[in-house]
């Protein structure tokens, strides 16, 4: 995904959100983490951007979701 689809799709959703957003590429790898999504998991964006997404998940759904990304 280019980075101005993702910086759109951030832009848009300004309000404050309960949910998190995160925006993955056809990887799996996270392209987007915004503050919402910081507060709930835990994670810096720095942290996980560019990262695969299981790292958010446990084990046994890392491995169960992988072979789908």
């Amino acid at each position: 995904m280019k980075q101005r689809a993702v910086n759109e799709i951030l832009a848009s959703s300004q309000k404050s959100n309960i949910d998190g957003i995160i925006i993955i590429d056809e990887h799996g790898l996270i392209q987007a983490f915004d503050s919402a999504s910081q507060h709930l998991l835990g994670y810096s964006e720095k942290e996980v951007i560019g990262r695969s997404v299981t790292i958010l998940m446990s084990e046994g759904q890392a491995k169960k979701n992988s072979r789908n990304l």
